[in-house]
């Protein structure tokens, strides 16, 4: 269930979440997702994003960068990188 196909259900966090029910969301996307493919919003619930179809969008263009690339836009997982959606577009070599 890496793109988040596998449920059809919405996250709508706000400030009215517990840390628990964060944890507890957080816990489950640990066990479904991968964490390159992981959007924004997946890595930081505080920013009260909703998490829901855009996510998957996120994780196809992370698998369409890999496809014209050769190489993963977060290969390091790092959860800044991905929050700030700071990658770089390598230049060719011809």
């Amino acid at each position: 269930c890496d793109f988040g196909s596998a449920t059809t259900q919405v996250f709508r966090p706000d400030n009215s979440w517990s840390a628990q029910q964060r944890a507890m969301l957080e816990d489950q996307m640990n066990r479904c997702t991968t964490p390159m493919y992981r959007a924004p919003e997946m890595v930081d619930t505080w920013d009260n994003s909703e998490i829901g179809p855009s996510v998957d969008v996120w994780a196809i263009g992370c698998l369409l960068y890999l496809l014209c690339f050769n190489k993963h836009p977060f290969e390091d997982s790092s959860n800044l990188r991905i929050i700030n959606a700071n990658y770089n577009i390598p230049t060719s070599d011809s």
